[in-house]
């Protein structure tokens, strides 16, 4: 192993160093050295020479390791994965994959047409499933429903009519002030059948 990759003195001109093959004959120093900005000098108030280029030394070798010096200040930096570069093994980063192309399959969504329901088709519905809520909410088969017996009647209506499984949230002023206003019993607090499927049928429009 140390006969394949043999000992490299620490400290030594890189005019030593071997050069590296970049092709079938092309040999090539393991060094490239360049000067990036300004190459311009300047002098200082105290008329000292400055230069606001910098010196890059790049290794060929270790592909990552980079040398920076600029006006007497050098440092070192090396970004990689430890793997020296090979006639057999070249580490050189390769261009990332292509990305994949959105499936054929997906095409453009489309937004469902929501179809609003007239008055007319509201009553229908209301008057189709109206016995089957009374029921629920009458159960001791009074004839007649107080207020918050009505506010749920007209929740669960809203939701049925919606296709939705559970009741949600009605603007109960709207079940108040129809309520208010209707006919009632003689102490004013229940409402007789008939009258609360008018009343749902006049205000369903305000419970949204």
């Amino acid at each position: 192993m140390e006969a394949a990759d043999p000992f490299e003195p620490r400290l030594k001109p890189i005019t030593q160093d071997d050069k590296i093959k970049m092709g079938n004959k092309m040999m090539q120093s393991s060094w490239t050295v360049r000067l990036v900005g300004d190459s311009q000098e300047y002098l200082t108030e105290q008329g000292k020479p400055v230069c606001h280029g910098v010196v890059v030394i790049r290794s060929l070798f270790w592909p990552g390791s980079v040398t920076f010096y600029q006006n007497g200040r050098q440092t070192t930096i090396y970004v990689g994965d430890g793997t020296k570069k090979t006639e057999k093994l070249q580490p050189f980063p390769l261009l990332p994959p292509s990305l994949n192309l959105d499936p054929e399959e997906y095409g453009e969504f489309i937004l469902p047409e929501i179809k609003e329901l007239t008055p007319e088709e509201i009553k229908a519905k209301i008057e189709e499933m109206y016995d089957e809520l009374w029921a629920k909410h009458d159960s001791e088969e009074a004839g007649v429903l107080a207020l918050d017996d009505i506010k749920k009647l007209a929740a669960d209506a809203k939701a049925k009519i919606e296709g939705k499984e559970e009741a949600g949230e009605i603007k109960e002023e709207a079940i108040d002030a129809a309520f208010e206003a209707g006919e009632k019993n003689e102490e004013g607090n229940m409402m007789a059948k008939d009258n609360v499927k008018q009343l749902l049928i006049e205000c369903y429009d305000k419970l949204q």
